[in-house]
């Protein structure tokens, strides 16, 4: 999911390299819808250099009707300056040779019109200019490069060839503060005869480099599949960075939304991301861009068909905006209702999934899995299914959110105990459902004075202690930690500012004591289940750690899953939390006669955590 999204399209150079000069009534509109679809996928912020206001005519108009974004502080303008005399000042320096080809910088109040914007603006840490010198010299010394074709394609000799790869390295320090664009590019090539091809690589490799140096620094995406031609720069599907606007405009043009979305105003815009079903629509637009044609076929599933939306009979203002977020929750909400053709896509190649769920809960054993079943069973209904892609089940249930919305919540169980068994588990459950975020929940053993038997513990870090060396000394530890993200822990820390330190719930039947203590805390993992108080690992652990609380035996191999899934760029939980109802004090009175108990009380804590976040968290 993009948190930002780079108006590449405004660019001089990419407008010169698709030859859209001649198109320029066109362009207008579709830039202004691109913009605003931009604005709706991106998660913080749109962002565009602060020189396309000068530059670029499309990015001015666009600019002036687009202002409330401007100030409402969700449209970025980049910078390497932080003074708009020093700005004017490079920007001059770079464009001295031809002042004509941008006279908005060479006014006298060229400055003056940087202060009046009223936009937030963020400093660059990395100049583009020197992204596209190091990619320029790549080229030079890659054969069969752009520029290495150059030179071995024409009949030079060695010597011949070898003076034009030592001009053109030379060529960024010739160049030196002029802007590296080519028109001044062009004239300082050691080739007179250069084929329209040819012209068109070198145009396109300082482009790609120009939007790459945004893309890498910000993390950004980029639209593409304009209606009159792709501008993606070279930057392959692959890179994840991509937001098709032909996939948006069928995705909306299926739920009868497309012309609406054109005819909202700014003010609408601004006021539909406030909307609390914006984050779902923003997935759901995000993903179904990938997969167009499944979300037509998810609609024609469900049996429903949705007329278009015509902003004529609506009048202006809020009246459009309802309807828009109106027929928004009604697709979104029954999608979700009808789980064969849910609106929550898998991200995995952006393929609609017959399954969806915000949370997915893994246990072990039998004990727990009863025991959650039991707990859902009561708040909801819980239907069991088998798995489409794994011979598993799993059950689906509905737990609540806050403002009276619903978790979807689905539980499966790992084949066995251990770390080993629970990666496939998380993997299995990934394939089937593709939550937003996995629970590992059931029971531990309590080692800490604090922590006793019915109390809960959520896990703010995992320290797993089984890595070691055997050496002639006694094994040596070696400690591996694993921590939740910090947009989790944010959540779990608003939920304790509401309780305290140590949240006191009431307890399920069959507990230790009416009440018990929710705590926050680290938590030790490793292969052997621990029976004895005096184990050498209770002793190292406590010695690493003092304030760790639980001892278990799955939360290193879910946190090891976890971490390697963030190499994935789709198909992967968001965050992860673990859950460990305390059912004995891993010590040679261990048994079994509290596993139930503990783990209803851990799915109470589940309850009260989920009732304080909103539906969709996992997505913000």
């Amino acid at each position: 999911m993009p948190d930002y999204i780079f108006l590449h399209f405004f660019d001089h150079e990419v407008v010169e390299l698709y030859d859209l000069n001649r198109r320029l009534p066109r362009i207008y509109r579709e830039f202004a819808w691109a913009t605003k679809v931009a604005y709706l996928c991106a998660r913080e912020a749109v962002l565009l250099p602060q020189g396309f206001y000068f530059e670029s005519k499309p990015a001015r108009k666009v600019l002036s009707d687009a202002r409330a974004a401007l100030e409402s502080g969700d449209l970025w303008f980049a910078r390497s300056e932080n003074d708009a005399d020093d700005f004017i000042g490079n920007k001059r320096e770079q464009y001295k040779e031809n002042p004509g080809r941008y006279p908005a910088y060479f006014r006298q109040s060229a400055a003056q019109s940087i202060r009046a914007l009223n936009a937030r603006r963020v400093d660059r840490l990395y100049s583009s200019g020197s992204s596209i010198r190091r990619a320029w010299l790549d080229q030079v010394d890659t054969d069969g490069s752009a520029l290495d074709q150059l030179t071995s394609s024409r009949h030079l000799g060695i010597f011949g060839r070898s003076a034009r790869r030592r001009h053109l390295r030379r060529l960024p320090e010739v160049l030196g503060k002029t802007a590296f664009i080519w028109p001044f590019v062009r004239p300082r090539l050691p080739f007179v005869d250069l084929e329209t091809n040819e012209q068109d690589k070198i145009k396109a490799l300082i482009t790609r480099a120009y939007v790459e140096s945004y893309l890498e620094e910000y993390n950004a995406s980029i639209c593409v599949e304009f209606t009159f031609g792709s501008l993606d720069c070279s930057i392959g599907k692959s890179s994840g960075r991509l937001v098709s606007l032909a996939g948006v405009r069928k995705v909306l043009r299926y739920c009868g939304l497309d012309r609406l979305m054109e005819a909202l105003t700014w003010e609408d815009l601004i006021g539909l991301r406030d909307e609390i079903v914006y984050p779902r629509f923003r997935r759901f637009v995000i993903l179904g861009s990938k997969d167009p044609e499944g979300v037509a076929e998810a609609l024609r599933v469900t049996g429903f068909r949705f007329s278009a939306l015509a902003p004529d009979g609506l009048s202006k203002g809020r009246a459009r905006r309802d309807a828009f977020v109106g027929r928004v929750e009604t697709v979104v909400s029954m999608l979700e209702r009808f789980q064969s053709a849910a609106v929550l896509l898998d991200p995995k190649g952006g393929v609609m999934r017959a399954r969806s769920a915000d949370v997915g809960i893994i246990c072990v054993v039998a004990d727990e899995m009863n025991a959650i079943v039991r707990f859902l069973s009561s708040i909801s209904e819980c239907v069991e299914k088998e798995g489409v892609h794994q011979r598993r089940f799993f059950h689906e249930a509905r737990m609540p959110a806050t403002n009276g919305g619903l978790h979807r919540v689905v539980v499966t169980r790992a084949l066995e105990q251990g770390n080993r068994s629970i990666m496939p588990a998380y993997q299995a459950m990934m394939e089937e459902y593709c939550p937003d975020v996995v629970v590992l929940l059931g029971v531990g053993g309590g080692i800490h004075k604090d922590a006793h038997a019915g109390d809960v513990v959520i896990a703010d870090s995992i320290i797993y202690y089984d890595k070691r060396a055997v050496t002639e000394n006694g094994p040596k530890h070696r400690i591996v930690p694993y921590a939740i993200k910090p947009w989790l822990l944010i959540y779990l820390n608003r939920f304790f500012d509401r309780y305290g330190d140590v949240a006191v719930l009431k307890a399920a039947e069959g507990s230790p004591a009416a009440s018990f203590k929710l705590l926050l805390g680290p938590l030790g993992s490793g292969e052997a289940v621990i029976k004895y108080r005096d184990a050498e690992e209770r002793r190292w652990l406590q010695t690493v750690n003092d304030k760790t609380l639980v001892l278990e035996t799955e939360a290193g191999g879910l946190a090891q899953r976890f971490y390697e899934d963030e190499l994935r760029t789709s198909g992967r939980a968001e965050g992860f939390l673990v859950l460990r109802g305390l059912s004995d004090h891993a010590d040679q009175d261990k048994d079994d006669r509290w596993r139930a108990a503990s783990t209803m009380n851990a799915m109470i804590s589940l309850q009260e955590l989920l009732s304080s976040i909103p539906v969709g968290f996992g997505t913000r």
